[in-house]
């Protein structure tokens, strides 16, 4: 795992439904809202038995969002891979920005995520209205977690487009 910025969070959300992974991190990287990047996972992990709890439920190229530290049970790496103390942590897939049609979207909403088809490469919401496939695979069902703004007068080919957040929803 590689780490990329702290964010700011604050404890972990009471919440009457799961919807965080728990996984482990190593305890000098264990901070509530630190994010990281899921990258190449070593070969050796998946005959390890932490595999289970500390990479198998992470998807590679996913960011992440520490959303909750059990630091009462310390693991070292079966495998020497990671060198330190590892903890439980909950995270939270870190939500994605996108593009969708103003006027067919509310918060909450389930979405099939499509994306745009926009020419316009020097736009500046280029990258939210055609994610890589590796971000967010035309077809994937996404939820809208919130409206951030309307776009459309800074559409350069004149849509009527809000820029959104969401994250990705099970099958």
């Amino acid at each position: 795992m590689s780490y990329l910025k702290k964010s700011r969070a604050s404890k972990v959300p009471e919440q009457g439904k799961k919807d965080y992974l728990v996984t482990l991190a190593l305890e000098r990287n264990a901070q509530v809202g630190k994010e990281f990047l899921h990258d190449e996972m070593p070969g050796a992990c998946k005959e390890c038995p932490l595999y289970q709890i500390c990479m198998k439920n992470l998807l590679k190229g996913r960011v992440y969002v520490i959303q909750g530290i059990d630091d009462g049970v310390r693991h070292e790496c079966p495998k020497k891979l990671f060198q330190g103390e590892m903890v439980v942590v909950k995270v939270k897939e870190k939500p994605l920005l996108v593009t969708f049609t103003s006027s067919k979207i509310f918060e909450g909403m389930r979405l099939t995520y499509a994306g745009q088809n926009c020419p316009e490469k020097a736009c500046k919401y280029h990258p939210n209205c055609d994610l890589p496939d590796s971000s967010l695979a035309r077809g994937a069902l996404v939820k809208c977690l919130k409206i951030l703004k309307r776009i459309r007068p800074e559409c350069k080919i004149g849509r009527d487009l809000s820029l959104i957040e969401v994250s990705r929803e099970a099958k």
